[in-house]
């Protein structure tokens, strides 16, 4: 996001994407919090990166029709921050379930 473009936050929205859905298929493929349906630590996890999700295509849309809109830095530092936040209260959980290699 260095360029502050709106095509850099699709390109940061489709990695995260990939990672996101990478991530939940670890974590059913070693039946990690999959116990309690919606309430599972896994359906926790997911609704996370969907809000995550969610956050970076709302200003994708809003910048839509914004000729060379450059996007805040405010915004990438709240990017920055959930990712960091979702990394803390999330992905910390599982280190020890799933293989460093998987």
């Amino acid at each position: 996001l260095k360029a502050r473009t709106r095509s850099s936050l699709v390109v940061v929205y489709e990695e995260f994407k990939e990672h996101f859905t990478h991530e939940e298929d670890l974590m059913h493929e070693h039946d990690f919090g999959t116990e309690g349906g919606q309430f599972s630590a896994a359906a926790s996890h997911a609704k996370d990166h969907a809000r995550i999700l969610k956050v970076l295509s709302d200003e994708i849309e809003r910048t839509k029709s914004v000729s060379n809109a450059k996007i805040s830095a405010g915004f990438i530092k709240r990017v920055v921050d959930e990712f960091g936040n979702h990394a803390a209260r999330f992905d910390s959980l599982y280190g020890d379930a799933i293989p460093c290699d998987a």
